[in-house]
């Protein structure tokens, strides 16, 4: 069947834009969505794989829900404008540049989506502030931006539904944009920059795998920023840039990155969850610490470190790794004490002393009794430094006390030099302090 396109009545006459009008107002705008569908098929392929989502809390999964939800709203109004655009005969520049009134629910969508993934982003990172006065002034300043954001998103918006009506508003395009991308960069800046530093603080060289998975969440933290950030400073900086200008060649010139916001939001959000992944990826390629098996925290401390720190996989990992470690040291430091090699001295040692510090009630191994006898310990045969002490010991093993006084010096080298000397710190300070940051970590 042949179809007639010459016959006068299929056309009508209509005003219609210039082409070079209809390729400014136009162009940035499909662009903008077209991005937009890509990165919402890639984070709806991202959460369809996502095989973790049950092993999260209540809460967690229904912010998951709730952005899926917003993300597939956003999809489907950019399916509508695409359809809208491409059969609209409304094709003047005026039409071109107003749109249709609902495609100015896209902003509204965006910017919830934004609010909802930086403030779940922010609760998590708050949990890693220890001071309580900083973690509430986090929660101020990070929750009035982010609320700044969805003011601009819906100012932006409602801009637009007072152009389709051709009636002025107090704030042009530019101006709302610049508002609400400033806001949404500085809200994704200030969240990803607190979880980087309180993780960078909890490296104290305690051991390389510790160091080296809380610097890996310190990358992952800072890429979560760099996917939203980016296209927002971009927006910010074109719509303050142009916020005067009276062009119809620029007035959407910004539209190609707040309408990917969305999906980047959401993007950022399945990556910071996925951290629990990376840590077990971590942990399983890594056993052991040098030739001795790992010492696992038991089910209580475990169960307290959950309580503490909740869904939040950083801190609880890292503190589940912290306290793992000192549990190690400590059992490695008693059976290296305990193992014998000791020399006799005022009656002979039997075995070694465990945990020996004078002015306190320590655990002393069987043994021979040990009686007013001035001990000189070297690490290695170098003299580390020199003190007297008595110790009333049994042949059981039992908490006693510890004495001061000198009867006779004897100079006892123990020598533990072995292969976790370069990895661990056996010293009775730096162990004490360790657990006692440990303990500080389950407080916060």
């Amino acid at each position: 069947m042949s179809v007639l396109v010459d016959d006068p009545s299929l056309d009508m006459m209509a005003v219609t834009a210039r082409p070079e009008v209809a390729l400014a107002v136009l162009g940035p705008y499909i662009v903008g969505m077209a991005l937009q569908l890509l990165l919402d098929g890639f984070f709806l392929a991202l959460f369809v794989a996502y095989k973790d989502r049950a092993s999260h809390s209540r809460a967690v999964q229904a912010v998951s829900w709730v952005v899926l939800f917003l993300v597939l709203c956003c999809t489907g109004m950019a399916f509508e404008e695409i359809v809208d655009t491409a059969v609209s005969q409304a094709r003047d520049s005026t039409s071109l540049l107003a749109g249709p009134p609902q495609s100015n629910v896209s902003p509204i969508l965006a910017g919830a989506t934004g609010a909802v993934c930086q403030g779940f982003l922010m609760v998590r990172a708050a949990l890693l502030i220890p001071t309580k006065a900083y973690r509430i002034a986090f929660y101020v300043f990070t929750t009035s931006t982010i609320l700044l954001g969805l003011v601009g998103s819906l100012l932006f918006a409602s801009e637009g539904f007072f152009a389709t009506q051709d009636r002025a508003f107090p704030l042009t395009y530019f101006s709302a944009q610049a508002i609400w991308q400033w806001a949404s960069a500085a809200a994704d800046l200030l969240v990803s920059l607190a979880l980087a530093y309180t993780l960078h603080q909890r490296i104290a060289g305690f051991n390389k795998r510790t160091d080296g998975l809380l610097k890996k969440l310190i990358v992952i933290s800072l890429q979560t920023a760099a996917y939203t950030s980016v296209f927002a400073i971009v927006g910010a900086a074109l719509s303050s840039a142009h916020e005067r200008s009276q062009s119809i060649y620029t007035s959407t010139i910004a539209f190609t990155f707040w309408l990917p916001l969305a999906p980047l939001h959401a993007i950022s959000l399945r990556t910071t969850l996925s951290t629990r992944r990376v840590i077990q990826n971590e942990l399983g390629g890594h056993s052991s610490v040098g030739t001795q098996p790992h010492t696992a925290p038991t089910s209580a401390q475990l169960a307290a470190l959950r309580d503490d720190y909740g869904d939040n996989d950083a801190a609880f990992e890292a503190s589940r790794l912290r306290a793992a470690e000192t549990e190690a040291l400590a059992a490695e430091s008693a059976s290296r004490r305990a193992g014998g090699g000791g020399k006799s001295f005022g009656g002979g040692i039997g075995s070694r002393l465990c945990d020996l510090r004078m002015g306190g009630a320590r655990r002393v191994g069987a043994g021979a009794g040990v009686s007013r006898s001035s001990v000189r310990l070297s690490s290695h045969g170098a003299a580390n430094g020199r003190g007297s002490t008595t110790s009333t010991a049994t042949t059981t093993s039992q908490r006693v006390p510890l004495e001061v006084k000198v009867e006779r010096e004897e100079e006892v080298s123990y020598d533990v030099a072995d292969a976790y000397d370069d990895e661990y710190d056996s010293t009775e300070a730096t162990r004490s302090r360790r657990i006692s940051e440990w303990r500080a970590d389950r407080a916060v």
